[in-house]
């Protein structure tokens, strides 16, 4: 006969699978279908697993009527409805139920177990409940085992089915969020010559056992992890254990050197494959961090080590708050160490809009730099006070600090942090109009980097000369250098260098005739900058008001300049707010609104003669036309009244004043 024999259950007697092996091998015509949580290792099995129920994406939202395909999401729904017959999914809650079934894995037992809990807690009151979900799965059905009456009772019963050594890795293993290569379980959970051994003989037995899961990774390095309701349960184990505390540290230094190793290659032509390598161990750094910053020193190595980490990927926000806590550690009461934390933040505070604090926090790291005699320090911190002062539109301040850490560069010997000052130094040359000494600074670092072979620097280098060539008037020239720095950071994958790269191609785009073109690049980069939590909004917003007005759409370009103002004079850089100022006088004289442009062209004439930044050339041709309109149409007398009246305004009156724009 052709039969099919169907055995459920089967770990809870696979010490028979010898004898199921040989009732095959005697009867020809039998196939078994076995169910079990732990592979069988008999010749001729194939090995099917049995996934969890589908889910969405907790970060796409769908409509109800999607939601409603997902298994997890229907074994959800009609278990709620057996206890509470009124629960339907709706689109206020199916977003909701969707996240429940998600943090639960999908499991079907857990989803059961949510759901009978939904007669008291809406679904937003038991998804919060569910951070930790172990003590809500509770209050199974009587007439099932008790075993699957709770979470934790499922969990428990694989768990103390295991062998003493497969439950100590089992518990160890949970110290890892977002799963870990096998390397690292070596390493972090073989505490000594011996376990390391066994630890990939163990990990591939709880793989048999269902207890974790083969993660699909970019690499070649395999990767293992847990559900997260299977590691809350792990963590539960090890939260107490003997080796708990060895074995954070373990984590934690193991994290430290991979961050540390990875810094170098950052800037190198393996960028993109090393950011690749840290964001997948994302989860477990921060893991590492939130236990090694109470500890204080390996914390602050580790939130150092992971500075241009969160600078590159653009997470700035997440930086920042692990450096504020890092400065918080009792290790960082180190002169020396609070000062490098200072240091670091500077960038991360300036981007997310804190200038006050960026300032400040340079100033104080300088300061100590001084007081412990660190000539490194002193140069690194006059670098970075040049560039706040820079960007704040202090070029008095930012050429005496340029010129103060030149001196301290070269005679450290230091041709890479001489090459980023004389970039910086460009800059600050370029805003005061003085192009020749600008263009011989981005020469001198260009060559610097590419002699040094950084990709990086080489791009913040050619984007200033492509700054200053474009304020020349130079557009063709402008247009090649930034897209030559365009390419490489598409390949490097520096996302905030590549949308400050798109908003300035967007600019020369506009100025060459080809708005639409302009629009796009410049909406790309906007919407970039919006996603991050990053400040460099606010000095380009303005350029996307002048395209929205060449292309005819005159009311939306006068929405993004009152947008942008209030940004721009919370920055205080004076070329930022005179070039707002040119586009809404261009867009005024368009609407005879004649005095206003005057008004207008007279504030942002005396932003720039205070500051001492002239009008870049590029910008000649349509200021004199824009004073030549005003002045012809409301006669010289009435045009240099309102001129001057907006040539005398002190700097609060000329924010008042652009708050009624």
């Amino acid at each position: 006969q052709r039969l099919l024999l169907v055995l459920d259950n089967f770990e809870q007697i696979v010490a028979a699978a010898p004898a199921l092996a040989g009732l095959l091998g005697d009867v020809p015509g039998l196939t078994a279908l076995i169910t079990s949580r732990e592979v069988l290792r008999l010749s001729g099995e194939h090995v099917v697993i049995v996934a969890p129920l589908a889910v969405s994406d907790p970060a796409i939202t769908h409509a109800a009527e999607q939601m409603a395909h997902y298994a997890a999401v229907q074994l959800f729904v009609a278990r709620a409805q057996a206890v509470a017959a009124q629960f339907q999914l709706t689109s206020a809650n199916a977003s909701v139920v969707s996240a429940i079934c998600a943090r639960l894995d999908g499991l079907p037992l857990a989803i059961e177990l949510a759901a009978a809990h939904i007669p008291l807690f809406p679904p937003p009151a038991l998804l919060a409940r569910l951070e930790r979900r172990l003590p809500v799965l509770t209050r199974g059905p009587r007439d099932v085992p008790p075993r699957h009456q709770t979470l934790r009772a499922t969990i428990a019963w694989s768990y103390e089915r295991l062998s003493s050594s497969e439950q100590t890795l089992f518990r160890r293993l949970g110290v890892f969020a977002g799963g870990c290569t096998v390397e690292a379980a070596e390493q972090v959970c073989g505490t000594t010559p011996t376990a390391s051994a066994s630890v990939v003989e163990g990990v591939t037995s709880l793989l048999e056992k269902s207890l974790l899961r083969r993660i699909d990774a970019d690499g070649d390095a395999p990767r293992v992890g847990m559900l997260e309701t299977l590691r809350e349960y792990a963590l539960e184990q090890l939260d107490g254990a003997d080796d708990m505390f060895a074995l954070r540290a373990h984590h934690a230094s193991y994290y430290v050197d991979l961050a540390i190793a990875a810094v170098p290659q950052l800037r190198g032509v393996d960028q993109q494959r090393f950011l690749g390598l840290l964001v997948v161990e994302r989860d477990n750094f921060r893991t590492a961090l939130d236990w090694a910053l109470r500890d204080g020193a390996v914390g602050v190595a580790l939130t150092t080590a992971l500075v241009d980490f969160w600078y590159y990927q653009g997470h700035l926000r997440e930086g920042l708050a692990w450096l504020r806590l890092a400065l918080q550690a009792e290790h960082a009461g180190d002169a020396s160490t609070r000062a490098h934390l200072l240091r670091r933040s500077v960038m991360f505070m300036f981007y997310t809009g804190n200038y006050a604090g960026a300032r400040e926090a340079q100033q104080e790291a300088l300061a100590l730099y001084r007081k412990i005699g660190d000539v490194r320090g002193v140069a690194e911190s006059l670098k970075e006070l040049t560039e706040v002062a820079w960007l704040l539109g202090d070029l008095t301040q930012a050429a005496a600090l340029a010129s103060e850490g030149l001196e301290l560069f070269r005679a450290l010997g230091d041709p890479a942090l001489e090459a980023r000052l004389l970039n910086r130094l460009g800059d600050v040359r370029r805003e005061q109009g003085r192009y020749t000494e600008a263009r011989q600074h981005f020469q001198e670092s260009l060559a610097k980097w590419r002699a040094l072979g950084d990709r990086n620097e080489y791009v913040t280098a050619l984007n200033g000369l492509g700054d200053m060539l474009f304020d020349e008037g130079d557009l063709v020239g402008a247009r090649h250098a930034f897209e030559e720095a365009l390419a490489v950071t598409r390949v490097t994958g520096w996302e905030l260098i590549t949308a400050l790269g798109l908003s300035n191609l967007g600019y020369v785009a506009l100025l060459e005739g080809n708005p639409d073109g302009a629009r796009a690049m410049l909406e790309e980069s906007m919407a970039w900058f919006r996603d991050a939590g990053v400040s460099g909004i606010a000095p380009r917003l303005h350029r996307l008001a002048a395209v929205l007005h060449v292309q005819g759409d005159t009311d939306r370009a006068k929405a993004t300049l009152r947008e942008v103002l209030p940004l721009q004079w919370q920055l205080g850089n004076p070329r930022w707010i005179a070039e707002s100022f040119e586009i809404r006088a261009h867009i005024a004289c368009a609407e005879a609104e004649w005095e206003r442009a005057a008004q207008l062209l007279g504030a942002a004439t005396a932003l720039r003669t205070r500051a001492g930044m002239p009008l870049p050339p590029v910008y000649h041709a349509q200021h004199r036309a824009d004073v030549a309109t005003a002045q012809k149409s409301l006669g010289c007398l009435a045009f240099e009244a309102a001129w001057a009246a907006g040539d005398a305004m002190s700097r609060d009156e000329m924010r008042a004043f652009s708050s009624l724009l």
